[in-house]
């Protein structure tokens, strides 16, 4: 399997794979497969971001410069810039599993359990990558997270600060080892009284391009930032150590017995008091 894979499929949807722009992205394909595939083995983040602008700044300009009902890279719904986003961050995973002290499992656009509850059923969330490690949970094998990510291609405003951190804060209920991340392009808008309590529950906010509040124009990606995510949750992960996700650190949480539906149909009110 190819690192582009997922990316690749999601651009060939019959619907669109003739539009110009979709095409075009496809020409990109081979060589952003060869620049992950080189990163990963090398390390040389500079290098990777070199190789890879053109196809960045083509999908950019795609997805911010182009009116949406023309445009298939634009359309939210079908993931075709965010499934690049995921896969571009993709060898930082990769790098950072073949770092640790302890096997992993990769996520991309992957479903991991957020809520384990008492009877043996599970909450789910699809995370845009990081790391997880699979345990069995009566008998049920179920896919635990370490490290999770919320990429965000958009402004990164107060309110979307404060969805991610309500996205991180179950993740660290479940287990407050598990390492939270959010990266987004250089449109970080959050004011400049915000203290960081509004992401108390994030571990890292990783804003991946050179200049902050340039969205009017393409900016390129930093490699930096990439070297510094690396050797940063490399650190931890090791100093966390298997031991810290094992599935005893996992929290069980206890389920009502009764639906919300059931409280409100029996007395007009759901309690959570």
């Amino acid at each position: 399997m190819k690192y582009t894979d997922y990316h690749k499929n999601i651009l060939m949807d019959p619907k669109e794979s003739s539009h110009q722009m979709v095409v075009k992205s496809l020409e990109y394909i081979d060589k952003f497969e060869e620049s992950i595939f080189s990163v990963i083995k090398y390390g040389d983040w500079d290098k990777y971001i070199e190789n890879i602008t053109d196809y960045d700044k083509f999908l950019w300009e795609c997805h911010h410069m182009h009116p949406q009902k023309t445009n298939p890279i634009n359309i939210l719904q079908n993931k075709k810039y965010s499934s690049y986003r995921e896969t571009m961050l993709l060898p930082l995973w990769v790098r950072i599993s073949n770092s640790i002290n302890f096997k992993t499992n990769l996520l991309i656009n992957k479903s991991v359990t957020q809520t384990i509850y008492d009877d043996g059923t599970f909450n789910m969330k699809d995370v845009d990558g990081g790391l997880g490690i699979e345990e069995y949970v009566n008998g049920e094998k179920i896919l635990l997270p370490i490290l999770t990510n919320e990429d965000k291609g958009g402004h990164f405003c107060k309110t979307t600060a404060s969805n991610v951190n309500g996205i991180n804060y179950k993740f660290k209920e479940l287990n407050s080892n598990i390492i939270t991340i959010s990266t987004t392009d250089n449109q970080v808008t959050i004011g400049k009284n915000i203290d960081g309590t509004l992401l108390q529950h994030t571990n890292l906010l990783a804003s991946i391009r050179l200049e902050n509040l340039k969205h009017k124009q393409y900016c390129q990606l930093n490699p930096n930032i990439f070297k510094n995510l690396e050797k940063i949750i490399v650190k931890k992960l090791n100093q966390i150590g298997k031991y810290g996700f094992s599935l005893e650190n996992y929290v069980i949480t206890k389920k009502n017995n009764k639906t919300i539906r059931e409280q409100i149909d029996s007395n007009g009110l759901f309690l959570n008091i």
